[in-house]
């Protein structure tokens, strides 16, 4: 499957906890668990917007999981992208 930078929605009790889980609609609606959901079209890429702008600095550790019918599991794990917002 590769290797996770952060634990997944579906890794418990593991830290630190995603705040969002971002899914095509693809996907069982268990993949989330209990983490808040943002459904996107499936093939369109995301952009989130606010209008106001952010009041602090944030630091986003961006990772996702996709259909891969190469691999035995059939999902694999992207490449992990470090967002610095100030």
């Amino acid at each position: 499957m590769g290797c996770l930078a952060i634990p997944s929605p579906v890794h418990g009790g593991l830290l630190p906890k995603p705040f969002r889980c971002v899914t095509g609609g693809n996907l069982p609606s268990a993949t989330c668990r209990a983490t808040r959901a943002i459904v996107c079209p499936p093939r369109a890429p995301l952009s989130l917007k606010k209008r106001t702008g952010l009041a602090n600095p944030i630091f986003l550790t961006l990772q996702g999981g996709i259909q891969d019918s190469s691999v035995p599991s059939g999902f694999a794990i992207t490449n992990t992208v470090f967002v610095d917002v100030r």
